[in-house]
């Protein structure tokens, strides 16, 4: 499972940065509500990969809805852990920004599949 939960969060984060470049790069948005679209069609390509591919034979009697419901808080709290990790890792550990968002990465994709194997697509 956790294989195919990389392959399919590799998948949601190139369309999130296609969508990124095509509004910002073509269709002339500026990069906030680009990166905004982005992270949003990116989070429905993950919620879609993981209930039809990752998760399939734990949702046993889970509803979409809840499983929408709670994959989206755990995107929301991995949206506010990424911006407070990458600060810290900055402005306490003296990181540049790419390293810290690499490691940031990291660690909240791990925390991202423990939440939703243990919640929730449980």
């Amino acid at each position: 499972m956790f294989t195919r939960y990389f392959m399919t969060s590799v998948l949601a984060t190139l369309v999130h940065y296609m969508v990124l470049a095509l509004l910002a790069g073509v269709a002339g948005w500026t990069s906030g509500p680009a990166a905004a679209m982005g992270a949003a069609i990116g989070g429905v390509v993950a919620l879609w990969g993981n209930w039809h591919y990752t998760f399939v034979e734990r949702r046993r009697e889970s509803t979409l809805r809840r499983v929408a419901t709670r994959f989206t808080t755990v995107v929301l709290l991995s949206a506010l852990l990424q911006g407070l990790m990458v600060q810290g890792f900055c402005s306490q550990l003296g990181l540049s920004v790419l390293p810290a968002q690499l490691l940031t990465t990291l660690l909240l994709f791990l925390l991202g599949y423990g939440l939703n194997l243990r919640w929730s697509f449980a």
